[in-house]
């Protein structure tokens, strides 16, 4: 839908309709946009522990700095995120139901591996979980970029 109204004004100011990195280049500014978002709304709860005199440990996850955790955690998800922005509008461009459920199902699954860190030394195995799911987005987002690039 949004592709259609861009297109339509594209043609009343005679203008070349969008291509398909185009497209492909406003659902990754969205995603990034989305991410980013996600990590601010994420971190603003932690403002106020922050402004410490030292060093804030976590009591099950004693080995690495809370706003360590933190930020990693975030960063996994603006990751997550940005591909799967590009993944979902790809998905509904081509009515791809693999690519419509990946999405969710992405996201649902790294949001259940966070509940690791809730484990004694959690955090230790729960954020390379994380970024696990981190890859395997960008690889399944890389592999369909490629495809579609190939195609046209």
């Amino acid at each position: 839908r949004l592709e259609d109204i861009l297109d339509a004004f594209a043609d009343r100011v005679s203008k070349p309709r969008l291509f398909l990195t185009d497209k492909m280049q406003i659902a990754l500014a969205g995603g990034l946009g989305h991410g980013v978002a996600h990590a601010v709304f994420f971190c603003l709860s932690l403002l106020t522990p922050a402004f410490g005199p030292a060093t804030f440990f976590n009591d099950r996850c004693s080995k690495m700095p809370f706003f360590l955790v933190s930020a990693l955690i975030a960063l996994a998800f603006v990751t997550i995120h940005t591909f799967s922005m590009v993944i979902a509008f790809n998905g509904y461009a081509e009515q791809n139901k693999v690519d419509q459920v990946f999405v969710p199902v992405v996201h649902m699954v790294a949001a259940l591996m966070t509940l690791v860190n809730f484990a004694s030394g959690g955090c230790l195995v729960g954020i390379p979980l994380l970024y696990v799911m981190a890859i395997l987005t960008l690889m399944h987002c890389g592999k369909m970029v490629w495809r579609r690039l190939t195609q046209n």
